[in-house]
């Protein structure tokens, strides 16, 4: 029985530790360039009145919000960049898992408009 505990408690500790070096990490580990087109944004402000930003593109769902550990604090500034219905480069970071762990965002975070590329209609982009 003691050995059973001994295991579990150094997975648990294995566990919590690289648990917590991928949320440390992960701005340096997940970083990478996306081209999309947007097709919707959307404006969200939670119980903290926090608000944060969805934006819909053809290939996945994108959130600007501030975080500390992306280093980003400039949501509202950026999202007046983007908009509906044109093709950018977004700098993302995160961990494209698909439902919600604590500290870990469903969708990847926009840090950075790198490019406005040429305007692109929604309806001439089928």
């Amino acid at each position: 029985m003691k050995y059973l505990f001994k295991i579990v408690f150094a997975f648990l500790i294995l566990f919590i530790s690289v648990y917590f070096c991928a949320i440390i990490f992960e701005p340096y580990l997940t970083e990478a360039k996306v081209n999309a087109l947007v097709k919707k944004k959307e404006t969200l402000v939670n119980i903290d009145r926090d608000t944060l930003f969805l934006i819909h593109t053809e290939k996945e769902i994108f959130i600007n919000k501030n975080n500390y550990y992306h280093g980003k604090n400039n949501s509202s500034r950026l999202i007046k960049k983007i908009k509906k219905g044109q093709r950018y480069s977004f700098k993302v970071v995160g961990y494209k898992i698909g439902f919600d762990l604590p500290f870990f965002s469903r969708y990847r975070n926009i840090v950075e408009v790198i490019e406005n590329e040429k305007k692109t209609n929604l309806r001439n982009d089928y």
